[in-house]
């Protein structure tokens, strides 16, 4: 939904790098995460800051005041003031967005991820004698897949 020339609640794709978004989903299951996280990084990764509810997700991709603003679940009114606020204030949306920017480069990168994500594993993996058999299995093929 557009909100004028340099807002839009999230969801709207167009040209996302001269936006300013929201994400005032109150939605807290688990198969919202992923969506409204890459949703922000992606917003971040353009330079632009989120506003959006403090809720499962939106609370772990905007760093309130310093990457965008997260407003109390259901405060809707507070949720206006924030959006009014952005769009009124080109320089905090320059300063929020160049720090949300830095951030997802910093945090989201895709290599450090995926290695989170792998050391997770091995130490499920190895936490369990009926799993362990299967971190050496998953060691010796990524060892094999790296001398090729």
């Amino acid at each position: 939904m557009a909100l004028g020339p340099t807002m839009c609640l999230n969801g709207c794709s167009a040209d996302i790098a001269t936006r300013r978004t929201a994400t005032p989903s109150e939605n807290q299951g688990a198969r919202d995460h992923p969506a409204v996280t890459s949703g922000s990084a992606a917003a971040a990764a353009a330079g632009t800051p989120m506003i959006g509810y403090r809720s499962t997700g939106v609370r772990d991709a905007i760093v309130d005041g310093v990457t965008g603003e997260l407003v109390e679940r259901g405060d809707v009114e507070g949720l206006a003031r924030a959006i009014a606020r952005y769009a009124s204030d080109p320089d905090l949306c320059d300063r929020q967005g160049k720090a949300a920017f830095e951030r997802v480069q910093r945090v989201f990168d895709h290599e450090k991820v995926f290695q989170a994500l792998a050391d997770f594993y091995d130490q499920v993996l190895a936490a369990h004698p009926d799993t362990a058999h299967l971190l050496a299995r998953a060691q010796a093929a990524h060892q094999a897949l790296s001398a090729r």
